[in-house]
């Protein structure tokens, strides 16, 4: 396997304080928030059993996280894994789920699959747990089947938390799994500087993340105080939005927005939120900062 360098990246986004009076009036000041992306290319792809990938997740010489392949197979039998294990005391974003193979019955955490704009912070379920299935593909003589939420998944997110300096970050990694567990590969990965603040799956540092350029011309996002305000072109379909705090968690959510949409967040703790804007299956996403 041909190992190449990686290539980290420090980019800024500045989420921007602004107001609305008849016409948009920027507010002096910035809330800034830093993500550290790492692109790793050529992207790698692990094959052979026992094959495992070594996660600095902030290239610091300290390891935060393995990925694992297993590949077994004997005569028309077989079984195969993809596994993460968090080091120290980091953890994955996963579920507890039951997978039964033949008579036996398991327990065991099962990551999630992220798709890009999921917020990853403190309101996700984190587990420790060594050895969490990714994906399993199996054959055994009372039956056959997958387990797990990554068999066959591409471009997913692996939702992270870990430890730096005794302060709590957020990061993904994103990877594609074969359907029957037998390859997997990774493509890169990033981290949210500021501790205990949320990052959304797939965000490299740029203003928005992961989504189609062309909504940035049809949608405009501003806040003042605890209101935020949207304003959306003239385009039939489905419009929704979602407003996450900066532990992830969701404070606001309305799938049939107008044009011109004002929300306010009552209870709003001044700070940076993150505004989802979704429309006919494109994606703008903004950090702005409201006061309580």
């Amino acid at each position: 396997m041909k190992i190449k360098k990686l290539k980290p990246i420090l980019k800024t986004k500045l989420a921007a304080y602004s107001s609305i009076a008849g016409a948009l009036i920027a507010v002096s000041g910035s809330a800034e928030a830093k993500v550290v992306y790492t692109d790793i290319n050529p992207d790698l792809t692990f094959n052979t059993n026992l094959d495992t990938f070594k996660l600095d997740l902030d290239n610091n010489a300290v390891l935060d996280f393995m990925i694992n392949l297993k590949i077994n197979s004997a005569a028309g039998f077989f079984g195969n894994s993809v596994t993460a294990s968090p080091l120290a005391a980091n953890a994955i974003n996963a579920s507890t789920t039951t997978i039964t193979i033949s008579t036996k019955v398991y327990v065991r955490k099962t990551p999630y699959a992220m798709i890009a704009n999921d917020p990853i912070g403190s309101a996700q379920m984190w587990q420790t747990a060594a050895s969490q299935f990714l994906a399993l593909s199996f054959k055994v003589p009372l039956n056959f089947g997958t387990a797990g939420n990554w068999p066959g998944a591409t471009d997913k997110y692996l939702g992270l938390k870990f430890d730096i300096g005794g302060q709590t970050h957020y990061g993904w990694a994103r990877l594609t799994i074969s359907a029957t567990a037998i390859s997997f590969t990774i493509k890169d990965y990033a981290y949210e500087d500021i501790a205990d603040t949320v990052i959304l799956a797939g965000d490299t540092g740029a203003l928005t993340s992961v989504s189609l350029p062309k909504i940035e011309e049809l949608v405009s996002a501003y806040s003042f105080g605890n209101r935020i305000f949207l304003n959306l072109a003239a385009v039939e379909g489905n419009r929704s939005v979602e407003v996450f705090d900066i532990k992830g968690r969701q404070v606001y959510r309305n799938d049939k927005i107008s044009s011109d949409e004002i929300i306010t967040i009552d209870d709003a703790n001044g700070g940076l939120y993150i505004v989802k804007v979704t429309l006919n299956g494109s994606v703008l996403t903004r950090k702005l900062f409201l006061k309580s």
